[in-house]
C-alpha cells in the first residue's frame, strides 16, 4: 500500500524519506519511510542523536543508495 499515490506517480524509491524517533519507555527506535513504497527501516538505538540519526541513513543509503 502507498502513502501517497500523488507521490508515488513522480517519486522512485529512494527519492523521498520521511525520518523520525519514537519511543516505548526506555525504548528508543529510529524510524526510516521511503514516500514511494511506503517501506520502513527500523533500528533500536539506547541514546537518541543526531550522530545515531545519521548512522542509522548512512547504513541504508550503502545499501539501497
Amino acid at each position: 500500500m502507498l502513502i501517497n499515490q500523488e507521490l508515488a506517480a513522480v517519486l522512485q524509491p529512494m527519492d523521498e524519506l520521511c525520518v523520525d524517533w519514537g519511543s516505548v519507555g526506555h525504548r528508543h527506535f529510529h524510524v526510516v519511510c521511503d514516500l514511494a513504497t511506503s517501506y520502513l527501516w527500523v533500528r533500536e538505538f539506547q541514546v537518541m542523536n543526531t550522530q545515531n540519526s545519521l548512522l542509522h541513513l548512512r547504513e541504508i543509503m550503502g545499501v539501497f543508495g
